[in-house]
């Protein structure tokens, strides 16, 4: 397969031109700079944390990263209500309250009150996954990244089709989210929304309504921080503290 090698002079970035036509960044910036922790590559984007360069629950049959439901360290059975390690009562008004919880909540309205906001160490996939100070972000921390940094869609990272936001810190250094959607019934392939959407969990919980939690969420022409439902199945991309 025929290609060439491109440089571009204002992002010192390499790109791979294959015969299609399509282009494939293939090469880093040179002030980006990346530490291995506990075996995993670490970013500093000159923020309050380190950010990982790959999701949670990276394997062979999730190469990407496997999809959480929030405040759960393990894969459920599936990303319905009544799946939901947390869920207490079923309620069949969806439109109210759809069902009430026995942990993380903080009004009676919703469940069993606790008045805990913050996904516990033994409930962090990362934590319990990687160790060695990996972490879910808090809101704050995933709001800084959305505030402090430089969002650009690629629609084309490594590889034909792997779309998703390079988000570059104020540094310089970057890191690179994919848009691999979510996962909102049974375990799906591809998940709803591949290459559509990106969602990311954050520890912190919705604290106004606790049946959900919030997330990073974005498409190729937007990005937010906003609040779901805590039993679909979403990403997460480690921090750890510098």
């Amino acid at each position: 397969m025929g290609f060439k090698l491109k440089f571009d002079k204002t992002d010192i970035l390499a790109f791979l031109i294959l015969a299609s036509g399509t282009l494939l960044y293939v090469g880093l910036k040179k002030s980006d700079t990346k530490e291995k922790i506990g075996g995993h590559e670490a970013v500093d984007l000159g923020l309050s944390v380190k950010w990982a360069t790959e999701n949670v629950g990276c394997c062979p049959s999730a190469p990407k990263g496997s999809f959480y439901s929030w405040g759960v360290n393990e894969l459920p059975d599936g990303y319905r209500r009544k799946n939901y390690k947390w869920v207490d009562q079923l309620n069949d008004q969806f439109d109210k309250i759809p069902y009430t919880v026995n942990k993380y909540c903080t009004d009676s309205v919703y469940g069993l009150v606790d008045n805990m906001v913050q996904v516990e160490p033994a409930d962090d996939p990362v934590v319990t996954s990687w160790g060695e100070g990996w972490r879910t972000p808090t809101y704050a921390e995933l709001k800084e990244l959305f505030e402090k940094c430089k969002w650009e869609f690629i629609r084309n990272w490594d590889a034909p089709g792997n779309c998703g936001m390079k988000v570059t810190g104020p540094n310089g250094n970057y890191i690179f989210l994919p848009m691999l959607g979510y996962n909102k019934s049974a375990y799906e392939h591809p998940p709803y929304g591949d290459n559509v959407y990106g969602c990311y969990w954050s520890a912190s919980l919705d604290s106004k309504r606790p049946l959900a939690a919030m997330c990073l969420y974005f498409t190729n022409s937007s990005y937010e921080i906003k609040s779901m439902y805590r039993f679909l199945g979403f990403s997460v991309r480690p921090v750890i503290d510098k």
